[in-house]
């Protein structure tokens, strides 16, 4: 399997990091949504992107044209800027709870939703691998204990 290739929440469904990297591309987005991978899309998509990354960063600011992001180093906190678009990955430190009002839920009720479908940016989602065989590991034999690791 290739890297960064894993399957998506519908089954059958394939997506790579150059998939989302090229989806990224042509909507024009400024920056990318949260991908939670153990870290790896992140940096792959800094690959393939060639923007600026910040990771396990536990507050974001954005100031003019540029992201402020704290981030937890061995001597303490670092806080780099970085110009945009750059791919941020964050840690659980990021996720507190913002609850919504009820005015600005009745904004958005109001709000058109653009629908773009992949094929319409000219990226191929379509599926790429096959289930061959699902079973069992064979049996494995007992290990063997040895006297030292000299």
């Amino acid at each position: 399997m290739p890297l960064g290739e894993r399957s998506s929440p519908k089954p059958g469904a394939v997506f790579s990091n150059m998939t989302l990297s090229s989806l990224f591309n042509g909507l024009g987005f400024d920056g990318l949504s949260s991908l939670v991978d153990a870290n790896q899309t992140g940096q792959m998509l800094v690959v393939l992107l060639g923007w600026p990354q910040a990771t396990f960063t536990s507050k974001v600011a954005q100031v003019d044209d540029r992201a402020m992001v704290t981030r937890q180093i061995d001597g303490g906190l670092e806080t780099p800027e970085l110009e945009l678009p750059t791919v941020i990955t964050t840690d659980r430190r990021l996720n507190e709870p913002h609850y919504a009002t009820l005015p600005n839920i009745l904004k958005a009720n109001n709000k058109l939703v653009e629908t773009v479908r992949p094929e319409g940016l000219g990226v191929d989602v379509s599926r790429r691998l096959t289930m061959r065989n699902v079973g069992e590991s064979p049996d494995r034999n007992d290990g063997v204990r040895v006297p030292d690791m000299a």
